[in-house]
């Protein structure tokens, strides 16, 4: 039985379509933060655009999370599984500027910037193992998700950092070349 005949099978509820809306909203926030750091070279500097649409998917993504919060049975095993990506959720970048008289060091406001990457594939990578039907495949599905966005996260990370200094990276292919290439590497002990 193939994918699209199981999916069809399992009518499409109003969860099924929150997710299937979230794995949109994740796709479309990376194709924002990618188009960014293409045009500005720089994965901080964000338009207004991608701003706005960061923050709305953010809050979309928080309202899924507590409408689901509400409908599950098992409320302390899903707070557990769900918990840090609510946290994730929450677009600091937008929230904190607000608070009068708060000033964020300079650190913390770097790692926050990487925020919407992790956000999203985050979010992503739970997604794709609601999707899947069998617990091997759903494993197997989420590491794939996890291991390409990491590789594609540290292609733009180092896209951004060494095309101007390094000869050798001229393109974003040349980058993803490079990450393509560590992904083996990123586990072993030397």
């Amino acid at each position: 039985m193939s994918f699209w005949s199981k999916l069809k099978e399992k009518s499409i509820t109003f969860s099924g379509f929150l997710r299937l809306v979230v794995l949109l909203c994740s796709i479309v926030l990376i194709g924002c933060i990618s188009y960014d750091t293409f045009l500005f070279s720089n994965p901080f500097a964000q338009s207004e655009f991608t701003q706005k649409v960061q923050f709305w998917v953010c809050i979309f993504f928080m309202l899924d999370i507590v409408l689901e919060f509400v409908v599950t049975k098992h409320k302390s095993r899903y707070l557990l599984a769900y918990f840090l990506l609510f946290i994730a959720c929450i677009p600091w970048i937008t929230v904190l500027p607000m608070i009068p008289n708060l000033r964020i060091p300079d650190d913390v406001l770097y790692m926050l910037r990487f925020m919407p990457l992790i956000r999203s594939c985050y979010a992503l990578a739970i997604v794709v193992g609601w999707f899947t039907f069998r617990r091997s495949s759903a494993l197997f599905m989420t590491y794939m998700v996890i291991l390409l966005s990491g590789i594609y996260v540290g292609s733009l990370a180092f896209y951004v950092c060494e095309v101007n200094v390094n000869p050798l990276v001229k393109t974003y292919w040349d980058a993803l070349w490079w990450a393509g290439m560590e992904a083996p590497e990123f586990g072993r002990i030397y």
